[in-house]
């Protein structure tokens, strides 16, 4: 998904973020603050979806999370085939890669983020 992402959003990757930091350095050092300033928006989306989908695994059963993750991926079948394909997918997809790493992502029950870099 991160490669048809990157190609498909124009150097933006939906799940691996450190991917999206290293190019958001070097589009602000380069002088390309567009660009930068699009990707520290997408680190934000990540981040806020991870935190909240966190919360809910904590808080909830693990059912809601593959109800949440079901969800996103219909709302990204959506967004993909309208008119907002950029926008809403710029949105959609770095939360569904968050939610479905906090929410339904286990190995041997321990949770196993799709962005392993960024897991702190």
């Amino acid at each position: 998904m991160d490669a048809l992402s990157f190609v498909d959003l124009g150097g933006i990757f939906a799940g691996a973020m450190t991917g999206n930091t290293t190019h958001m350095g070097a589009s602000f050092i380069s002088g390309n603050w567009h660009h930068g300033l699009l990707l520290v928006g997408v680190l934000c989306v990540f981040f806020l979806a991870a935190i909240l989908s966190g919360l809910m695994r904590l808080l909830w059963s693990p059912a809601y999370g593959v109800m949440v993750v079901t969800i996103f991926m219909v709302v990204a079948q959506v967004v993909h085939g309208s008119s907002l394909r950029y926008w809403g997918e710029l949105c959609v997809l770095p939360t569904l890669l968050a939610a479905q790493g906090e929410t339904i992502a286990k190995f041997r029950a321990i949770p196993y983020f799709s962005a392993h870099e960024t897991n702190v």
